[in-house]
């Protein structure tokens, strides 16, 4: 299916067949519709959900569409707009009526920008012998337990696929290879638990490359029997090819961390097999440095805050929630229990309570410095020799940002962010990337040796 493309096809609700309507499925910026001449709904002032929609399309493509939404009618058009959040199609034959939208699928196989890159992966292999004699030879590499992730829900591995172009009238004669990712769904998981899974392991690579990684569309699903399905999810702006690196596209992009170097470092699936457990755990501070790799728009100011964000939770989550009750005086919690006794209301004793409690806590600056301290780390190697300034920097320009600090003396000028959200950025790197298993010295080495980490920053 090319879906640059319309295709003229047949629409009904799931069990409705004597609704069915002829219409247009379309493609707009990545997003997929159906352009319905009529409508399944009777009159309605507002938007309609009908979950399963079926369609038969002019390829003999028979399609599913998921988790519709029938706008309310509108009376000056001859079409309605039936939208959805993804689709899966196949040939007709390939649908059993008795299955119909209770398909089993027990794989899905997809890929992202610069993925083979990462893997590093070549199976051609350039040669000269002893007489002189030049050629390319194909290595066989084995990938049958090249694991990444195992858990109760998917094993992840790695795949290639690559080209013999002499065999193949359709592979124009060029040698061609790609990396692809293959997740083997262990128990019974719902498409929601697949995008999920699949959204977990875009934020991963994300990291791992320093830039922006995005799963391209469509991807595939196969069956117990090897049936193959394709599956298209909105999203604005998707990809049908992944990015890569080639003589005619020549972007200057070197990962954080690419598979080898990972390999050199610590077992591989062990690193991966860590990120579930550190993404769920510090996932607002991952939320925010993802973004800021995903909005290149930001301003400076902007991404600052969001990694200055970052660091914040994770030293709240690593300390346990701000604000104990034992951070109160003896003569604080006694006045607070006077109040209990009088019945006072609970919104007032709350915020009674974190303001003694704020008052009496640690302030950003020696929390960030004592977290810094425990580190254990050269973090002069990263953020220069004068660690306390930096705190002050940090911590001035957030408060001035944020809460229009004007006594704030060590708050930044516009110009110095981009250079300190770089710092801060490698900074975030070493702290998650040590929770992860990796050896800080290897962590610094690639941090302070990749030639174009967050240069857009």
């Amino acid at each position: 299916m090319d879906y640059r493309k319309y295709y003229k096809g047949e629409f009904w609700p799931k069990d409705q067949k004597e609704k069915k309507l002829f219409g247009l499925l379309k493609f707009v910026d990545g997003v997929a519709y159906i352009d319905l001449y009529g409508s399944f709904i009777s009159e309605s002032k507002k938007s309609v959900e009908i979950g399963f929609v079926y369609g038969l399309l002019e390829n003999n493509q028979f399609c599913i569409f998921h988790n519709c939404t029938h706008p309310r009618q509108n009376l000056f058009r001859s079409s309605n707009f039936l939208n959805f959040d993804f689709f899966i199609h196949a040939p007709k034959h390939l649908f059993k009526p008795s299955k119909g939208d209770n398909l089993e699928f027990t794989t899905v196989k997809f890929r992202f920008d610069f993925l083979s890159d990462w893997t590093g992966i070549n199976v051609y292999e350039v040669f000269i012998d002893d007489e002189g004699n030049s050629g390319i030879n194909i290595i066989h590499p084995d990938l049958k337990d090249f694991i990444l992730f195992n858990d109760k829900d998917f094993l992840l591995r790695i795949a290639h696929q690559y080209s013999y172009p002499l065999s193949n009238s359709f592979s124009k004669y060029e040698l061609s290879q790609e990396s692809w990712l293959i997740a083997e769904i262990n128990g019974e998981l719902d498409f929601n638990g697949v995008f999920s899974f699949l959204e977990n392991i875009e934020e991963i690579f994300t990291l791992l490359n320093g830039k922006e990684i995005q799963l391209t569309t469509p991807f595939v699903l196969f069956t117990k029997l090897g049936s193959e399905f394709i599956c298209f999810k909105n999203r604005i702006k998707a990809r049908f090819e992944p990015i890569v690196l080639s003589e005619s596209n020549r972007i200057i992009h070197v990962p954080i961390f690419n598979l080898n170097q990972i390999q050199d470092l610590v077992l591989v699936r062990a690193f991966f097999e860590s990120w579930p457990t550190v993404r769920f755990k510090y996932k607002d501070s991952i939320k925010s440095i993802v973004n800021c790799f995903k909005h290149r728009n930001l301003n400076p100011e902007s991404t600052f805050l969001n990694l200055a964000f970052a660091l914040e939770k994770i030293i709240e989550v690593d300390k346990g929630k701000i604000g104990d009750i034992n951070e109160m005086s003896p003569d604080e919690q006694k006045h607070l229990s006077i109040l209990v006794e009088k019945s006072v209301p609970q919104n007032t004793l709350n915020f009674i309570s974190a303001r003694l409690k704020k008052k009496s806590g640690k302030r950003l600056k020696e929390k960030v410095a004592q977290y810094f301290l425990q580190l254990n780390c050269p973090l002069d190697q990263l953020i220069g020799k004068d660690q306390e300034l930096f705190v002050n920097k940090l911590v001035d320009s957030r408060n001035h940002l944020a809460h229009l600090c004007d006594s704030c003396k060590d708050q930044m000028r516009g110009e110095e962010y981009p250079i300190f959200n770089k710092k801060l950025l490698k900074v975030l790197y070493l702290i998650i990337f040590l929770k992860m298993g990796l050896p800080k010295e290897g962590i610094i080495k690639n941090l302070r040796t990749n030639p174009n980490i967050a240069l857009e920053f």
